[in-house]
């Protein structure tokens, strides 16, 4: 609990984190995995879930949980703006994930200490979800101008996050029937509604698709072109050509025989 009022006290660019960090990777300090054991499995557990949710807010720059979107006109910077929320909204939601992890089983809620711990876990997850309350939007407003790769990883941003939304609030209710906070420092969850997200997968899908078939006839126009350019002063004329099929054998409608005439004409043309 000490390290982590620490990490969400401390800047980033502080000694104490760097020497953390360097502990860390030096295999002085492990919190992933945690080597913590005692006779309750549901404590263990919960410390465990703990660890981890301190070694990923170790590696994240916490300053970056508290800066507000800037507003531009530029548009490229406004792509650079969308571009940077993408980096950092899939790693906040990480953690949000760790922090729902964390919900104590069976007997391990009574205990103070872990309340005290899971009061500092819910105001860990304030931070995180405002961050990604704001930086959704400024993703989403520039989606379809990005790149084909940032935009189906937008997309999947956008999908985690209606479905974080549902089990935040979940989350908060245990946490209120807990009375871990005030009441007042809980966030408003924006649920995210199901069609919303499969609206707006249709609208990616449709777009790339048209963009294909867009590329598919450029790509065309400009192989006519590349021959006409090979061989000047010669035009490059399209013929329509018309094929008629005609049955291997033709049937006389008009002339009806047998099978014994028809024997009869091949055994006649076999003596001849």
């Amino acid at each position: 609990m000490i390290l982590h009022r620490l990490l969400r006290a401390l800047p980033t660019p502080h000694p104490f984190r760097s020497d953390l960090l360097y502990a860390r990777a030096n295999g002085f300090i492990s919190l992933n995995p945690c080597n913590f054991r005692c006779s309750s499995y549901d404590l263990t557990v919960f410390v465990h879930a703990y660890a981890r949710l301190l070694d990923h807010a170790l590696s994240l720059d916490h300053a970056t949980l508290t800066d507000q979107p800037v507003n531009v006109t530029n548009f490229i910077e406004r792509i650079k703006e969308a571009e940077r929320a993408l980096e950092l909204v899939p790693q906040v939601q990480d953690l949000l994930d760790l922090v729902m992890e964390c919900e104590p089983m069976g007997t391990t809620p009574l205990s103070y200490v872990t309340r005290l711990a899971m009061e500092q876990i819910a105001r860990e997850s304030f931070a995180c979800y405002a961050a990604v309350r704001h930086a959704v939007p400024v993703m989403l407003d520039n989606l379809l101008c990005m790149r084909h790769q940032s935009c189906v990883a937008g997309l999947g941003v956008y999908r985690r996050a209606a479905d974080q939304g549902r089990r935040l609030c979940k989350f908060y209710e245990w946490c209120r029937g807990m009375r871990l906070c005030a009441v007042n420092e809980y966030p408003l969850i924006e649920r995210i509604p199901c069609i919303q997200v499969r609206a707006l997968e249709s609208l990616v899908a449709g777009l790339w698709q048209l963009t294909e078939s867009e590329t598919s006839s450029l790509s065309s126009s400009s192989s006519l072109s590349s021959l006409s350019s090979k061989s000047p002063g010669k035009s490059v004329k399209t013929y329509d050509v018309e094929v008629d099929e005609k049955p291997l054998i033709r049937l006389e409608e008009e002339e009806e025989e047998g099978w014994e005439e028809l024997l009869e004409a091949s055994l006649e043309g076999l003596r001849e």
